[in-house]
Parts: C-alpha cells; structure tokens; sequence
C-alpha cells in the first residue's frame, strides 16, 4: 500500500510539472484552431462605444458572434470624432471599422489582447463605392474594456423555436443585436428606447431576450417578425427566461443579411 502510494504521489507531481512548462511552451488550446485575420467589425453606441464582428458561417477565421465595448485613443481624439458623427444623422449611422493588421479573434475574447489599431469608415468598406475607400478616422488604436458577447457558431444549431435577441449596454444606455445561430441567418443591432432596468453589474455580459409572442418556426417568419426602428408594437420580451416586459425599439444602425446566407 505504501509503494502504491508513493508511486502515485511521484506519478501526480510528473503530470503537474508537464502542465506548468505546457502553460510556457504550448499554445493555448482555445487558439489551436483559430488563424490570424482580418476581423472587421461594426461600430455602434451613442454614448459608449460598442463593436460588433462581421461574421461568417462556416469559417475557421469568422464563425463566431462577438460584441465588445471598447475605447478609442490617438491623434486628434478619434472618440469624440466617431461620437460626434454618429449623433449627427440618424439615417447615416452605419460605421464600420477595419483593423490594421491580422489577429486572432478568440485572443480579443478570452482577454490574451486587448488593444489593436484600426480605421474607421462611414458605411460598410467593402462595399463603398470607392475602393479602397478613404477613412472618417485613421489610425486610431482600439482598447477592449469589455467582452460583452463571445461565441462560436455551433454548425450543427437550429434556430430558435421563438425571436431572440440580445440586450446590452449599461444602466444608462441599451442596445439589442440579434442573436445569429444558423444559415439563413442575419445580424442586426438597435437601440432601446426604453431602458430595462437592470444594474451595469447584471449587463456586464450579453443577457439573451426572448420575445415569446414571435414564434419563429421557420426562416422566412424569423425575418418577418425581425425587429424594425420605432416598431409601434412595443413587442412583450424575457430576460433570461424571465419577467413580463415590453419593449420600445429605436434607430437601426444596421441590419445584414448578405454575409449570412447558406453556401453550397
């Protein structure tokens, strides 16, 4: 009994030593399958400052739905620019945001980098008249706060049997994006009019909101029953699978459908 023990304790403190020199000389397994990209993103917030990934389905670069809160810093005040500009004309209110260089995204989301330069374009760059397409704001570098959204694309998802969204932001300001699963799909953020009340604490993450009189047994009503700016129907929501709440949609800053069709 005494050998077996001794052999086990010498067997435990081998197995402990080859994870911490793993953790120095071995990738991270959440990176393993992941490559360095371009990640393009979305830019939206009125007072905060919220990116949203442009993402693909099937895609070892861009299969996932992330939204971070970020901060600006650079020459000439790139935040105040972007803010000043998004306030200025509610129907121009798509902003885009390409990166300087490749990256791999899962780092942004499990907090391995946090900062990155980019540029910052009125619309959607790739698809602007003149290419390439000349900056709102250059070089600005880009400084994650917050992860408020990470996940994977599961290839293998249904979409869900009733509208879903989800809610984000802070006690102060809310916006709702909707929650992509599965081609035929399409990404879409607005603002909420009316603020839900819940603390920065509880929206520190993504919360997902079901709108439970929308069943969406298929593509085409998931798409009909889609949200729209200043819905007059203040739609019934849950938080989580909770509570008996309305609510009242703002502007759209976008709404994308191209880049999340079925491929053959």
């Amino acid at each position: 009994m005494k050998k077996f023990f001794l052999k086990f304790i010498g067997c435990l403190g081998i197995l402990i030593a080859f994870l911490a020199i793993s953790q120095v000389v071995m990738p991270s397994i959440a990176y393993a399958g992941d490559d360095p990209c371009l990640h393009g993103m979305r830019v939206v917030g009125d007072k905060s400052i919220y990116l949203s990934h442009m993402g693909l389905f099937n895609s070892n670069c861009h299969d996932y739905q992330a939204l971070f809160e970020v901060g600006f810093t650079g020459a000439n005040n790139p935040e105040d620019k972007y803010l000043i500009a998004q306030n200025g004309d509610p129907e121009k209110n798509e902003f885009t945001l390409r990166p300087k260089n490749n990256f791999v995204l899962s780092e942004l989301g499990s907090g391995k980098n946090t900062s990155f330069k980019a540029d910052i374009f009125e619309g959607q760059y790739e698809r602007l008249p003149d290419q390439p397409p000349k900056p709102l704001i250059s070089d600005v570098n880009v400084n994650i706060k917050r992860v408020i959204h990470f996940r994977a694309f599961n290839p293998n998802a249904k979409i869900s049997p009733t509208l879903e969204y989800l809610l984000f932001g802070n006690s102060q300001e809310q916006y709702v994006a909707h929650k992509i699963i599965a081609p035929n799909d399409f990404d879409q953020i607005l603002a909420a009019k009316n603020l839900i009340p819940l603390t920065d604490n509880e929206l520190n993450k993504a919360l997902t909101m079901v709108f439970p009189n929308r069943p969406t047994p298929n593509e085409s009503e998931m798409f009909r029953l889609s949200l729209k700016s200043n819905d007059p129907q203040n739609p019934a929501i849950q938080i989580n699978g909770k509570g008996n709440q309305k609510l009242a949609i703002g502007v759209e800053y976008f709404k994308e459908t191209r880049d999340y069709k079925k491929t053959s």
